[in-house]
């Protein structure tokens, strides 16, 4: 995960920082989980078929 230790690294607001990581966290999570929902829908769909 570059990002995290790129704005670590950044001079600058760490409260920003640490907010920034957060959201990113939270978006991949939710972009895994829509993902596999998404899998198993399609593997139901095709069983059904």
């Amino acid at each position: 995960m570059s990002f995290i230790h790129i704005s670590m690294e950044k001079e600058g607001n760490k409260r920003y920082d640490t907010a920034y990581i957060m959201i990113q966290k939270r978006f991949l999570l939710r972009f895994c989980a829509e993902s596999i929902i998404w899998t198993v829908k399609k593997r139901k769909l095709c069983t059904n078929l």
